[in-house]
């Protein structure tokens, strides 16, 4: 008898190939090379929130892998073993603007794979002065609201010391007696138009990063739009974490949603210090493109 997984997956599939929409990975457990994908008879490359295309077949042969497929209706399945080969149904096109986003972070994917994996939240310990991951001196943009912040730094000596607070010194949020490097600040509320200092300290040093919280009117063009398309949270959130991770000051909003958001290979090239580079007149021509 099929597990009850299995006749779910089915009857799901079933459902979709009767309804056009456009298909994403959402998440996969393990790593990317416990699943192989055919597209036309090649292998590409599986990559989180990769969009895919009627007929691609996803294979998973560890029973223990399991892959998320989401479509722009938030419908979700889970592709094993049990279901696989799993074939994508037919669907209408994708908003036009995340196929360009994915066409433009396919080279920046392909780039990172040959990069080393190790963290520097792991590696670089024992400098003069703990120093935030991601986050630059100069200006860092937060999207306003009631959020939980993800900092990581790298040097100093623990144990530390990290406070939220506003130019004024009334405190948002603060964690001690950390003897890891990183830490969340939980329920942070932030309301558009603060400025606030993001402090990390340990016995030796201190190192203070200056933040703006913005409303999403204040986010660059391009991202704006993301956040207007209708279709799933972690599809729309996470095609705009890999947008601003284009962008230096608002690197760290992107870690935030990275992180938030379990975009495990975004996070980890974001803490390694792995960013696309682009030319911003010509990155807004390519996303402009067939809009």
């Amino acid at each position: 008898m099929k597990s009850l997984r299995t006749i779910t997956a089915l009857f799901l599939l079933l459902c979709w190939s009767g309804a056009n929409a456009s298909f994403w990975v959402s998440e996969f457990t393990g790593s990317a090379d416990e699943y192989r994908i055919e597209r036309g008879g090649e292998k590409i490359a599986l990559q989180q929130l990769m969009l895919l295309q009627a007929g691609d077949i996803i294979h998973v042969d560890d029973e223990a892998a399991e892959l998320f497929v989401i479509n722009e209706r938030n419908e979700s399945i889970a592709v094993t073993s049990k279901v696989s080969p799993f074939v994508v149904p037919d669907s209408d096109a994708a908003p036009s603007l995340l196929v360009n986003i994915g066409n433009w972070m396919t080279s920046w994917w392909k780039t990172r794979a040959n990069q080393s994996s190790t963290t520097l939240v792991a590696v670089s310990k024992g400098m003069l002065d703990p120093t935030a991951l991601v986050a630059v001196a100069s200006e860092n943009f937060l999207l306003q609201g009631r959020r939980d912040i993800f900092v990581a730094w790298s040097g100093g000596n623990s144990p530390f010391e990290v406070q939220l607070t506003t130019t004024s010194g009334e405190a948002i949020a603060q964690a001690s007696g950390i003897t890891e490097y990183g830490v969340t600040l939980s329920r942070c509320n932030l309301e558009s138009g603060q400025r606030l200092e993001l402090r990390i300290t340990d016995a030796f040093g201190l190192s203070v990063i200056p933040i703006t919280v913005v409303d999403k009117n204040q986010l660059p063009t391009a991202a704006r739009s993301i956040i207007e398309l209708e279709v799933p949270d972690a599809i729309r959130l996470g095609n705009l974490a890999l947008l601003l991770s284009g962008f230096e000051d608002w690197r760290f909003e992107a870690l935030q949603l990275a992180h938030a958001n379990k975009i495990g290979d975004l996070e980890q090239s974001l803490l390694n210090q792995v960013y696309p580079e682009f030319d911003e007149a010509e990155l807004a021509q390519a996303l402009s493109e067939n809009k």
